[in-house]
């Protein structure tokens, strides 16, 4: 059996054999897990444990490989390897990941966008630039009475860089702060670099 998870998933342990038998612990090489015994049922000559495994916040972004170790009290086979696969998705992800806009000549401009994607709506709370010559549009609009924007899942965000008349490489730092309806704060960056000559 492998269990592939995408959040949390529920999962049957059987024994046949002993109805004395138990699993003692669940362990895992990472602490990325929540586990749960759910149910123990005994079955004629045997065990059957219902258990449901979570992902928790601080899992890292990406596909993740792992085992549970299910700890049992029979000496013989004391530890079962159980295979553990996902993938952990972020809440909100912002594209390009850097933005690179190559050598300006003194009081170029340009523009580019930033795309934000999340899994469920959510709104712009604060977009800002450690570098003067970098600003921002909104693309929210007000609700309807309300001076706060409509929360969606998809906001494109176009960005304006003024190069300024000093001649040198420039490295800075875009940071994002949205809010999930669900309540939760994420902040985001994105390096931006230039070369004005």
């Amino acid at each position: 059996m492998k269990i592939e998870l995408l959040f949390k998933k529920e999962f049957r342990v059987q024994y046949a054999g002993r109805t004395d038998w138990s699993i003692t612990d669940v362990r895992s090489k990472q602490a990325h897990y929540n586990v749960e015994i759910l149910e123990r049922t005994v079955l004629a000559g045997g065990v059957e444990y219902r258990l449901v495994v979570e992902l928790k916040e601080n899992v890292p972004v990406g596909y993740l490989t792992d085992y549970l170790i299910i700890v049992t009290n029979d000496p013989l086979n004391r530890e079962i390897q159980l295979p553990l696969s996902g993938k952990a998705s972020a809440p909100v992800t912002l594209s390009p990941a850097a933005l690179l806009l190559g050598i300006l000549s003194p009081d170029d401009s340009i523009k580019k966008r930033l795309i934000l994607r999340g899994t469920e709506s959510f709104s712009i709370t604060s977009i800002r630039c450690n570098h003067d010559g970098v600003s921002f549009e909104s693309d929210s609009k007000p609700a309807a009475n309300s001076n706060a924007p409509v929360p969606k899942q998809l906001h494109i965000i176009p960005v304006a860089f003024q190069a300024g008349t000093t001649a040198g490489k420039i490295q800075a730092m875009i940071t994002v702060e949205v809010k999930m309806e669900s309540g939760q704060v994420i902040v985001l960056t994105c390096p931006l670099s230039a070369t004005v000559e």
